[in-house]
């Protein structure tokens, strides 16, 4: 099947977690019942889980400033 015809998917970046304490005890999870989503731009934030990934994201960031008008 061609990638355009299949459903859209979503993907979790951990851009932002809020979640009660109660949540987390009442159902030993980081989700309840009730979960909102917060749409990002595609590439608009970079995973940073080690040093190479965080010299990446300064590269980036020094980048973005150098091509966004002022």
């Amino acid at each position: 099947m061609p990638r355009q015809r299949l459903p859209k998917i979503y993907v979790q970046t951990g851009y932002m977690d809020i979640i009660r304490y109660n949540t987390i005890v009442k159902h030993k999870s980081l989700t309840g019942k009730k979960i909102l989503s917060y749409f990002v731009p595609e590439h608009t934030f970079i995973d940073i889980d080690n040093k190479f990934s965080f010299e990446l994201a300064k590269i980036f960031l020094k980048n973005l400033k150098s091509i966004r008008p002022q």
